[in-house]
């Protein structure tokens, strides 16, 4: 840090600086910055809520091109897998329901993924309910 700019201030008297009766300029830059970056982040804030599982069982994964893919629940002896959310706000792009059992599943949105681990011993599911228990709306 250069200080030699500030040299001028050490060989002047301290009745030529200037006290300062007021000093916000540091509060309005600090308020600024805040805003600032509120601002900024805030929509991400609203993507990272898109999709809340609200039951143990039933996970959330991605693809390897990124696409978001929820592992149902393991299904009941009837073949029904019950998937509880609290959100379920899917995005533009579209979401994978896992329903694969093998070891990898061939899927239109994400392409070769690995298959649902919660479906390894029961195989897949007949019917899959998809539960939103939030209050928000999606």
């Amino acid at each position: 840090m250069d200080v030699r700019q500030y040299a001028f201030l050490a060989r002047q008297s301290s009745a030529v600086v200037k006290p300062r009766e007021h000093f916000w300029g540091m509060p309005k830059r600090g308020l600024a910055f805040l805003l600032a970056n509120v601002m900024f982040w805030q929509p991400m804030w609203a993507q990272a809520d898109g999709i809340v599982v609200a039951t143990p069982g039933t996970t959330l994964d991605n693809a390897g091109n990124g696409m978001q893919i929820v592992n149902i629940a393991t299904p009941n002896g009837s073949g029904l897998s019950h998937n509880q959310f609290h959100d379920y706000n899917v995005s533009a792009q579209g979401l994978i329901l896992n329903n694969g059992s093998a070891q990898t599943s061939l899927s239109q949105l994400g392409g070769i993924i690995i298959g649902n681990p919660n479906l390894k011993n029961s195989g897949s599911a007949q019917t899959i309910l998809n539960e939103v228990i939030g209050g928000s709306p999606s």
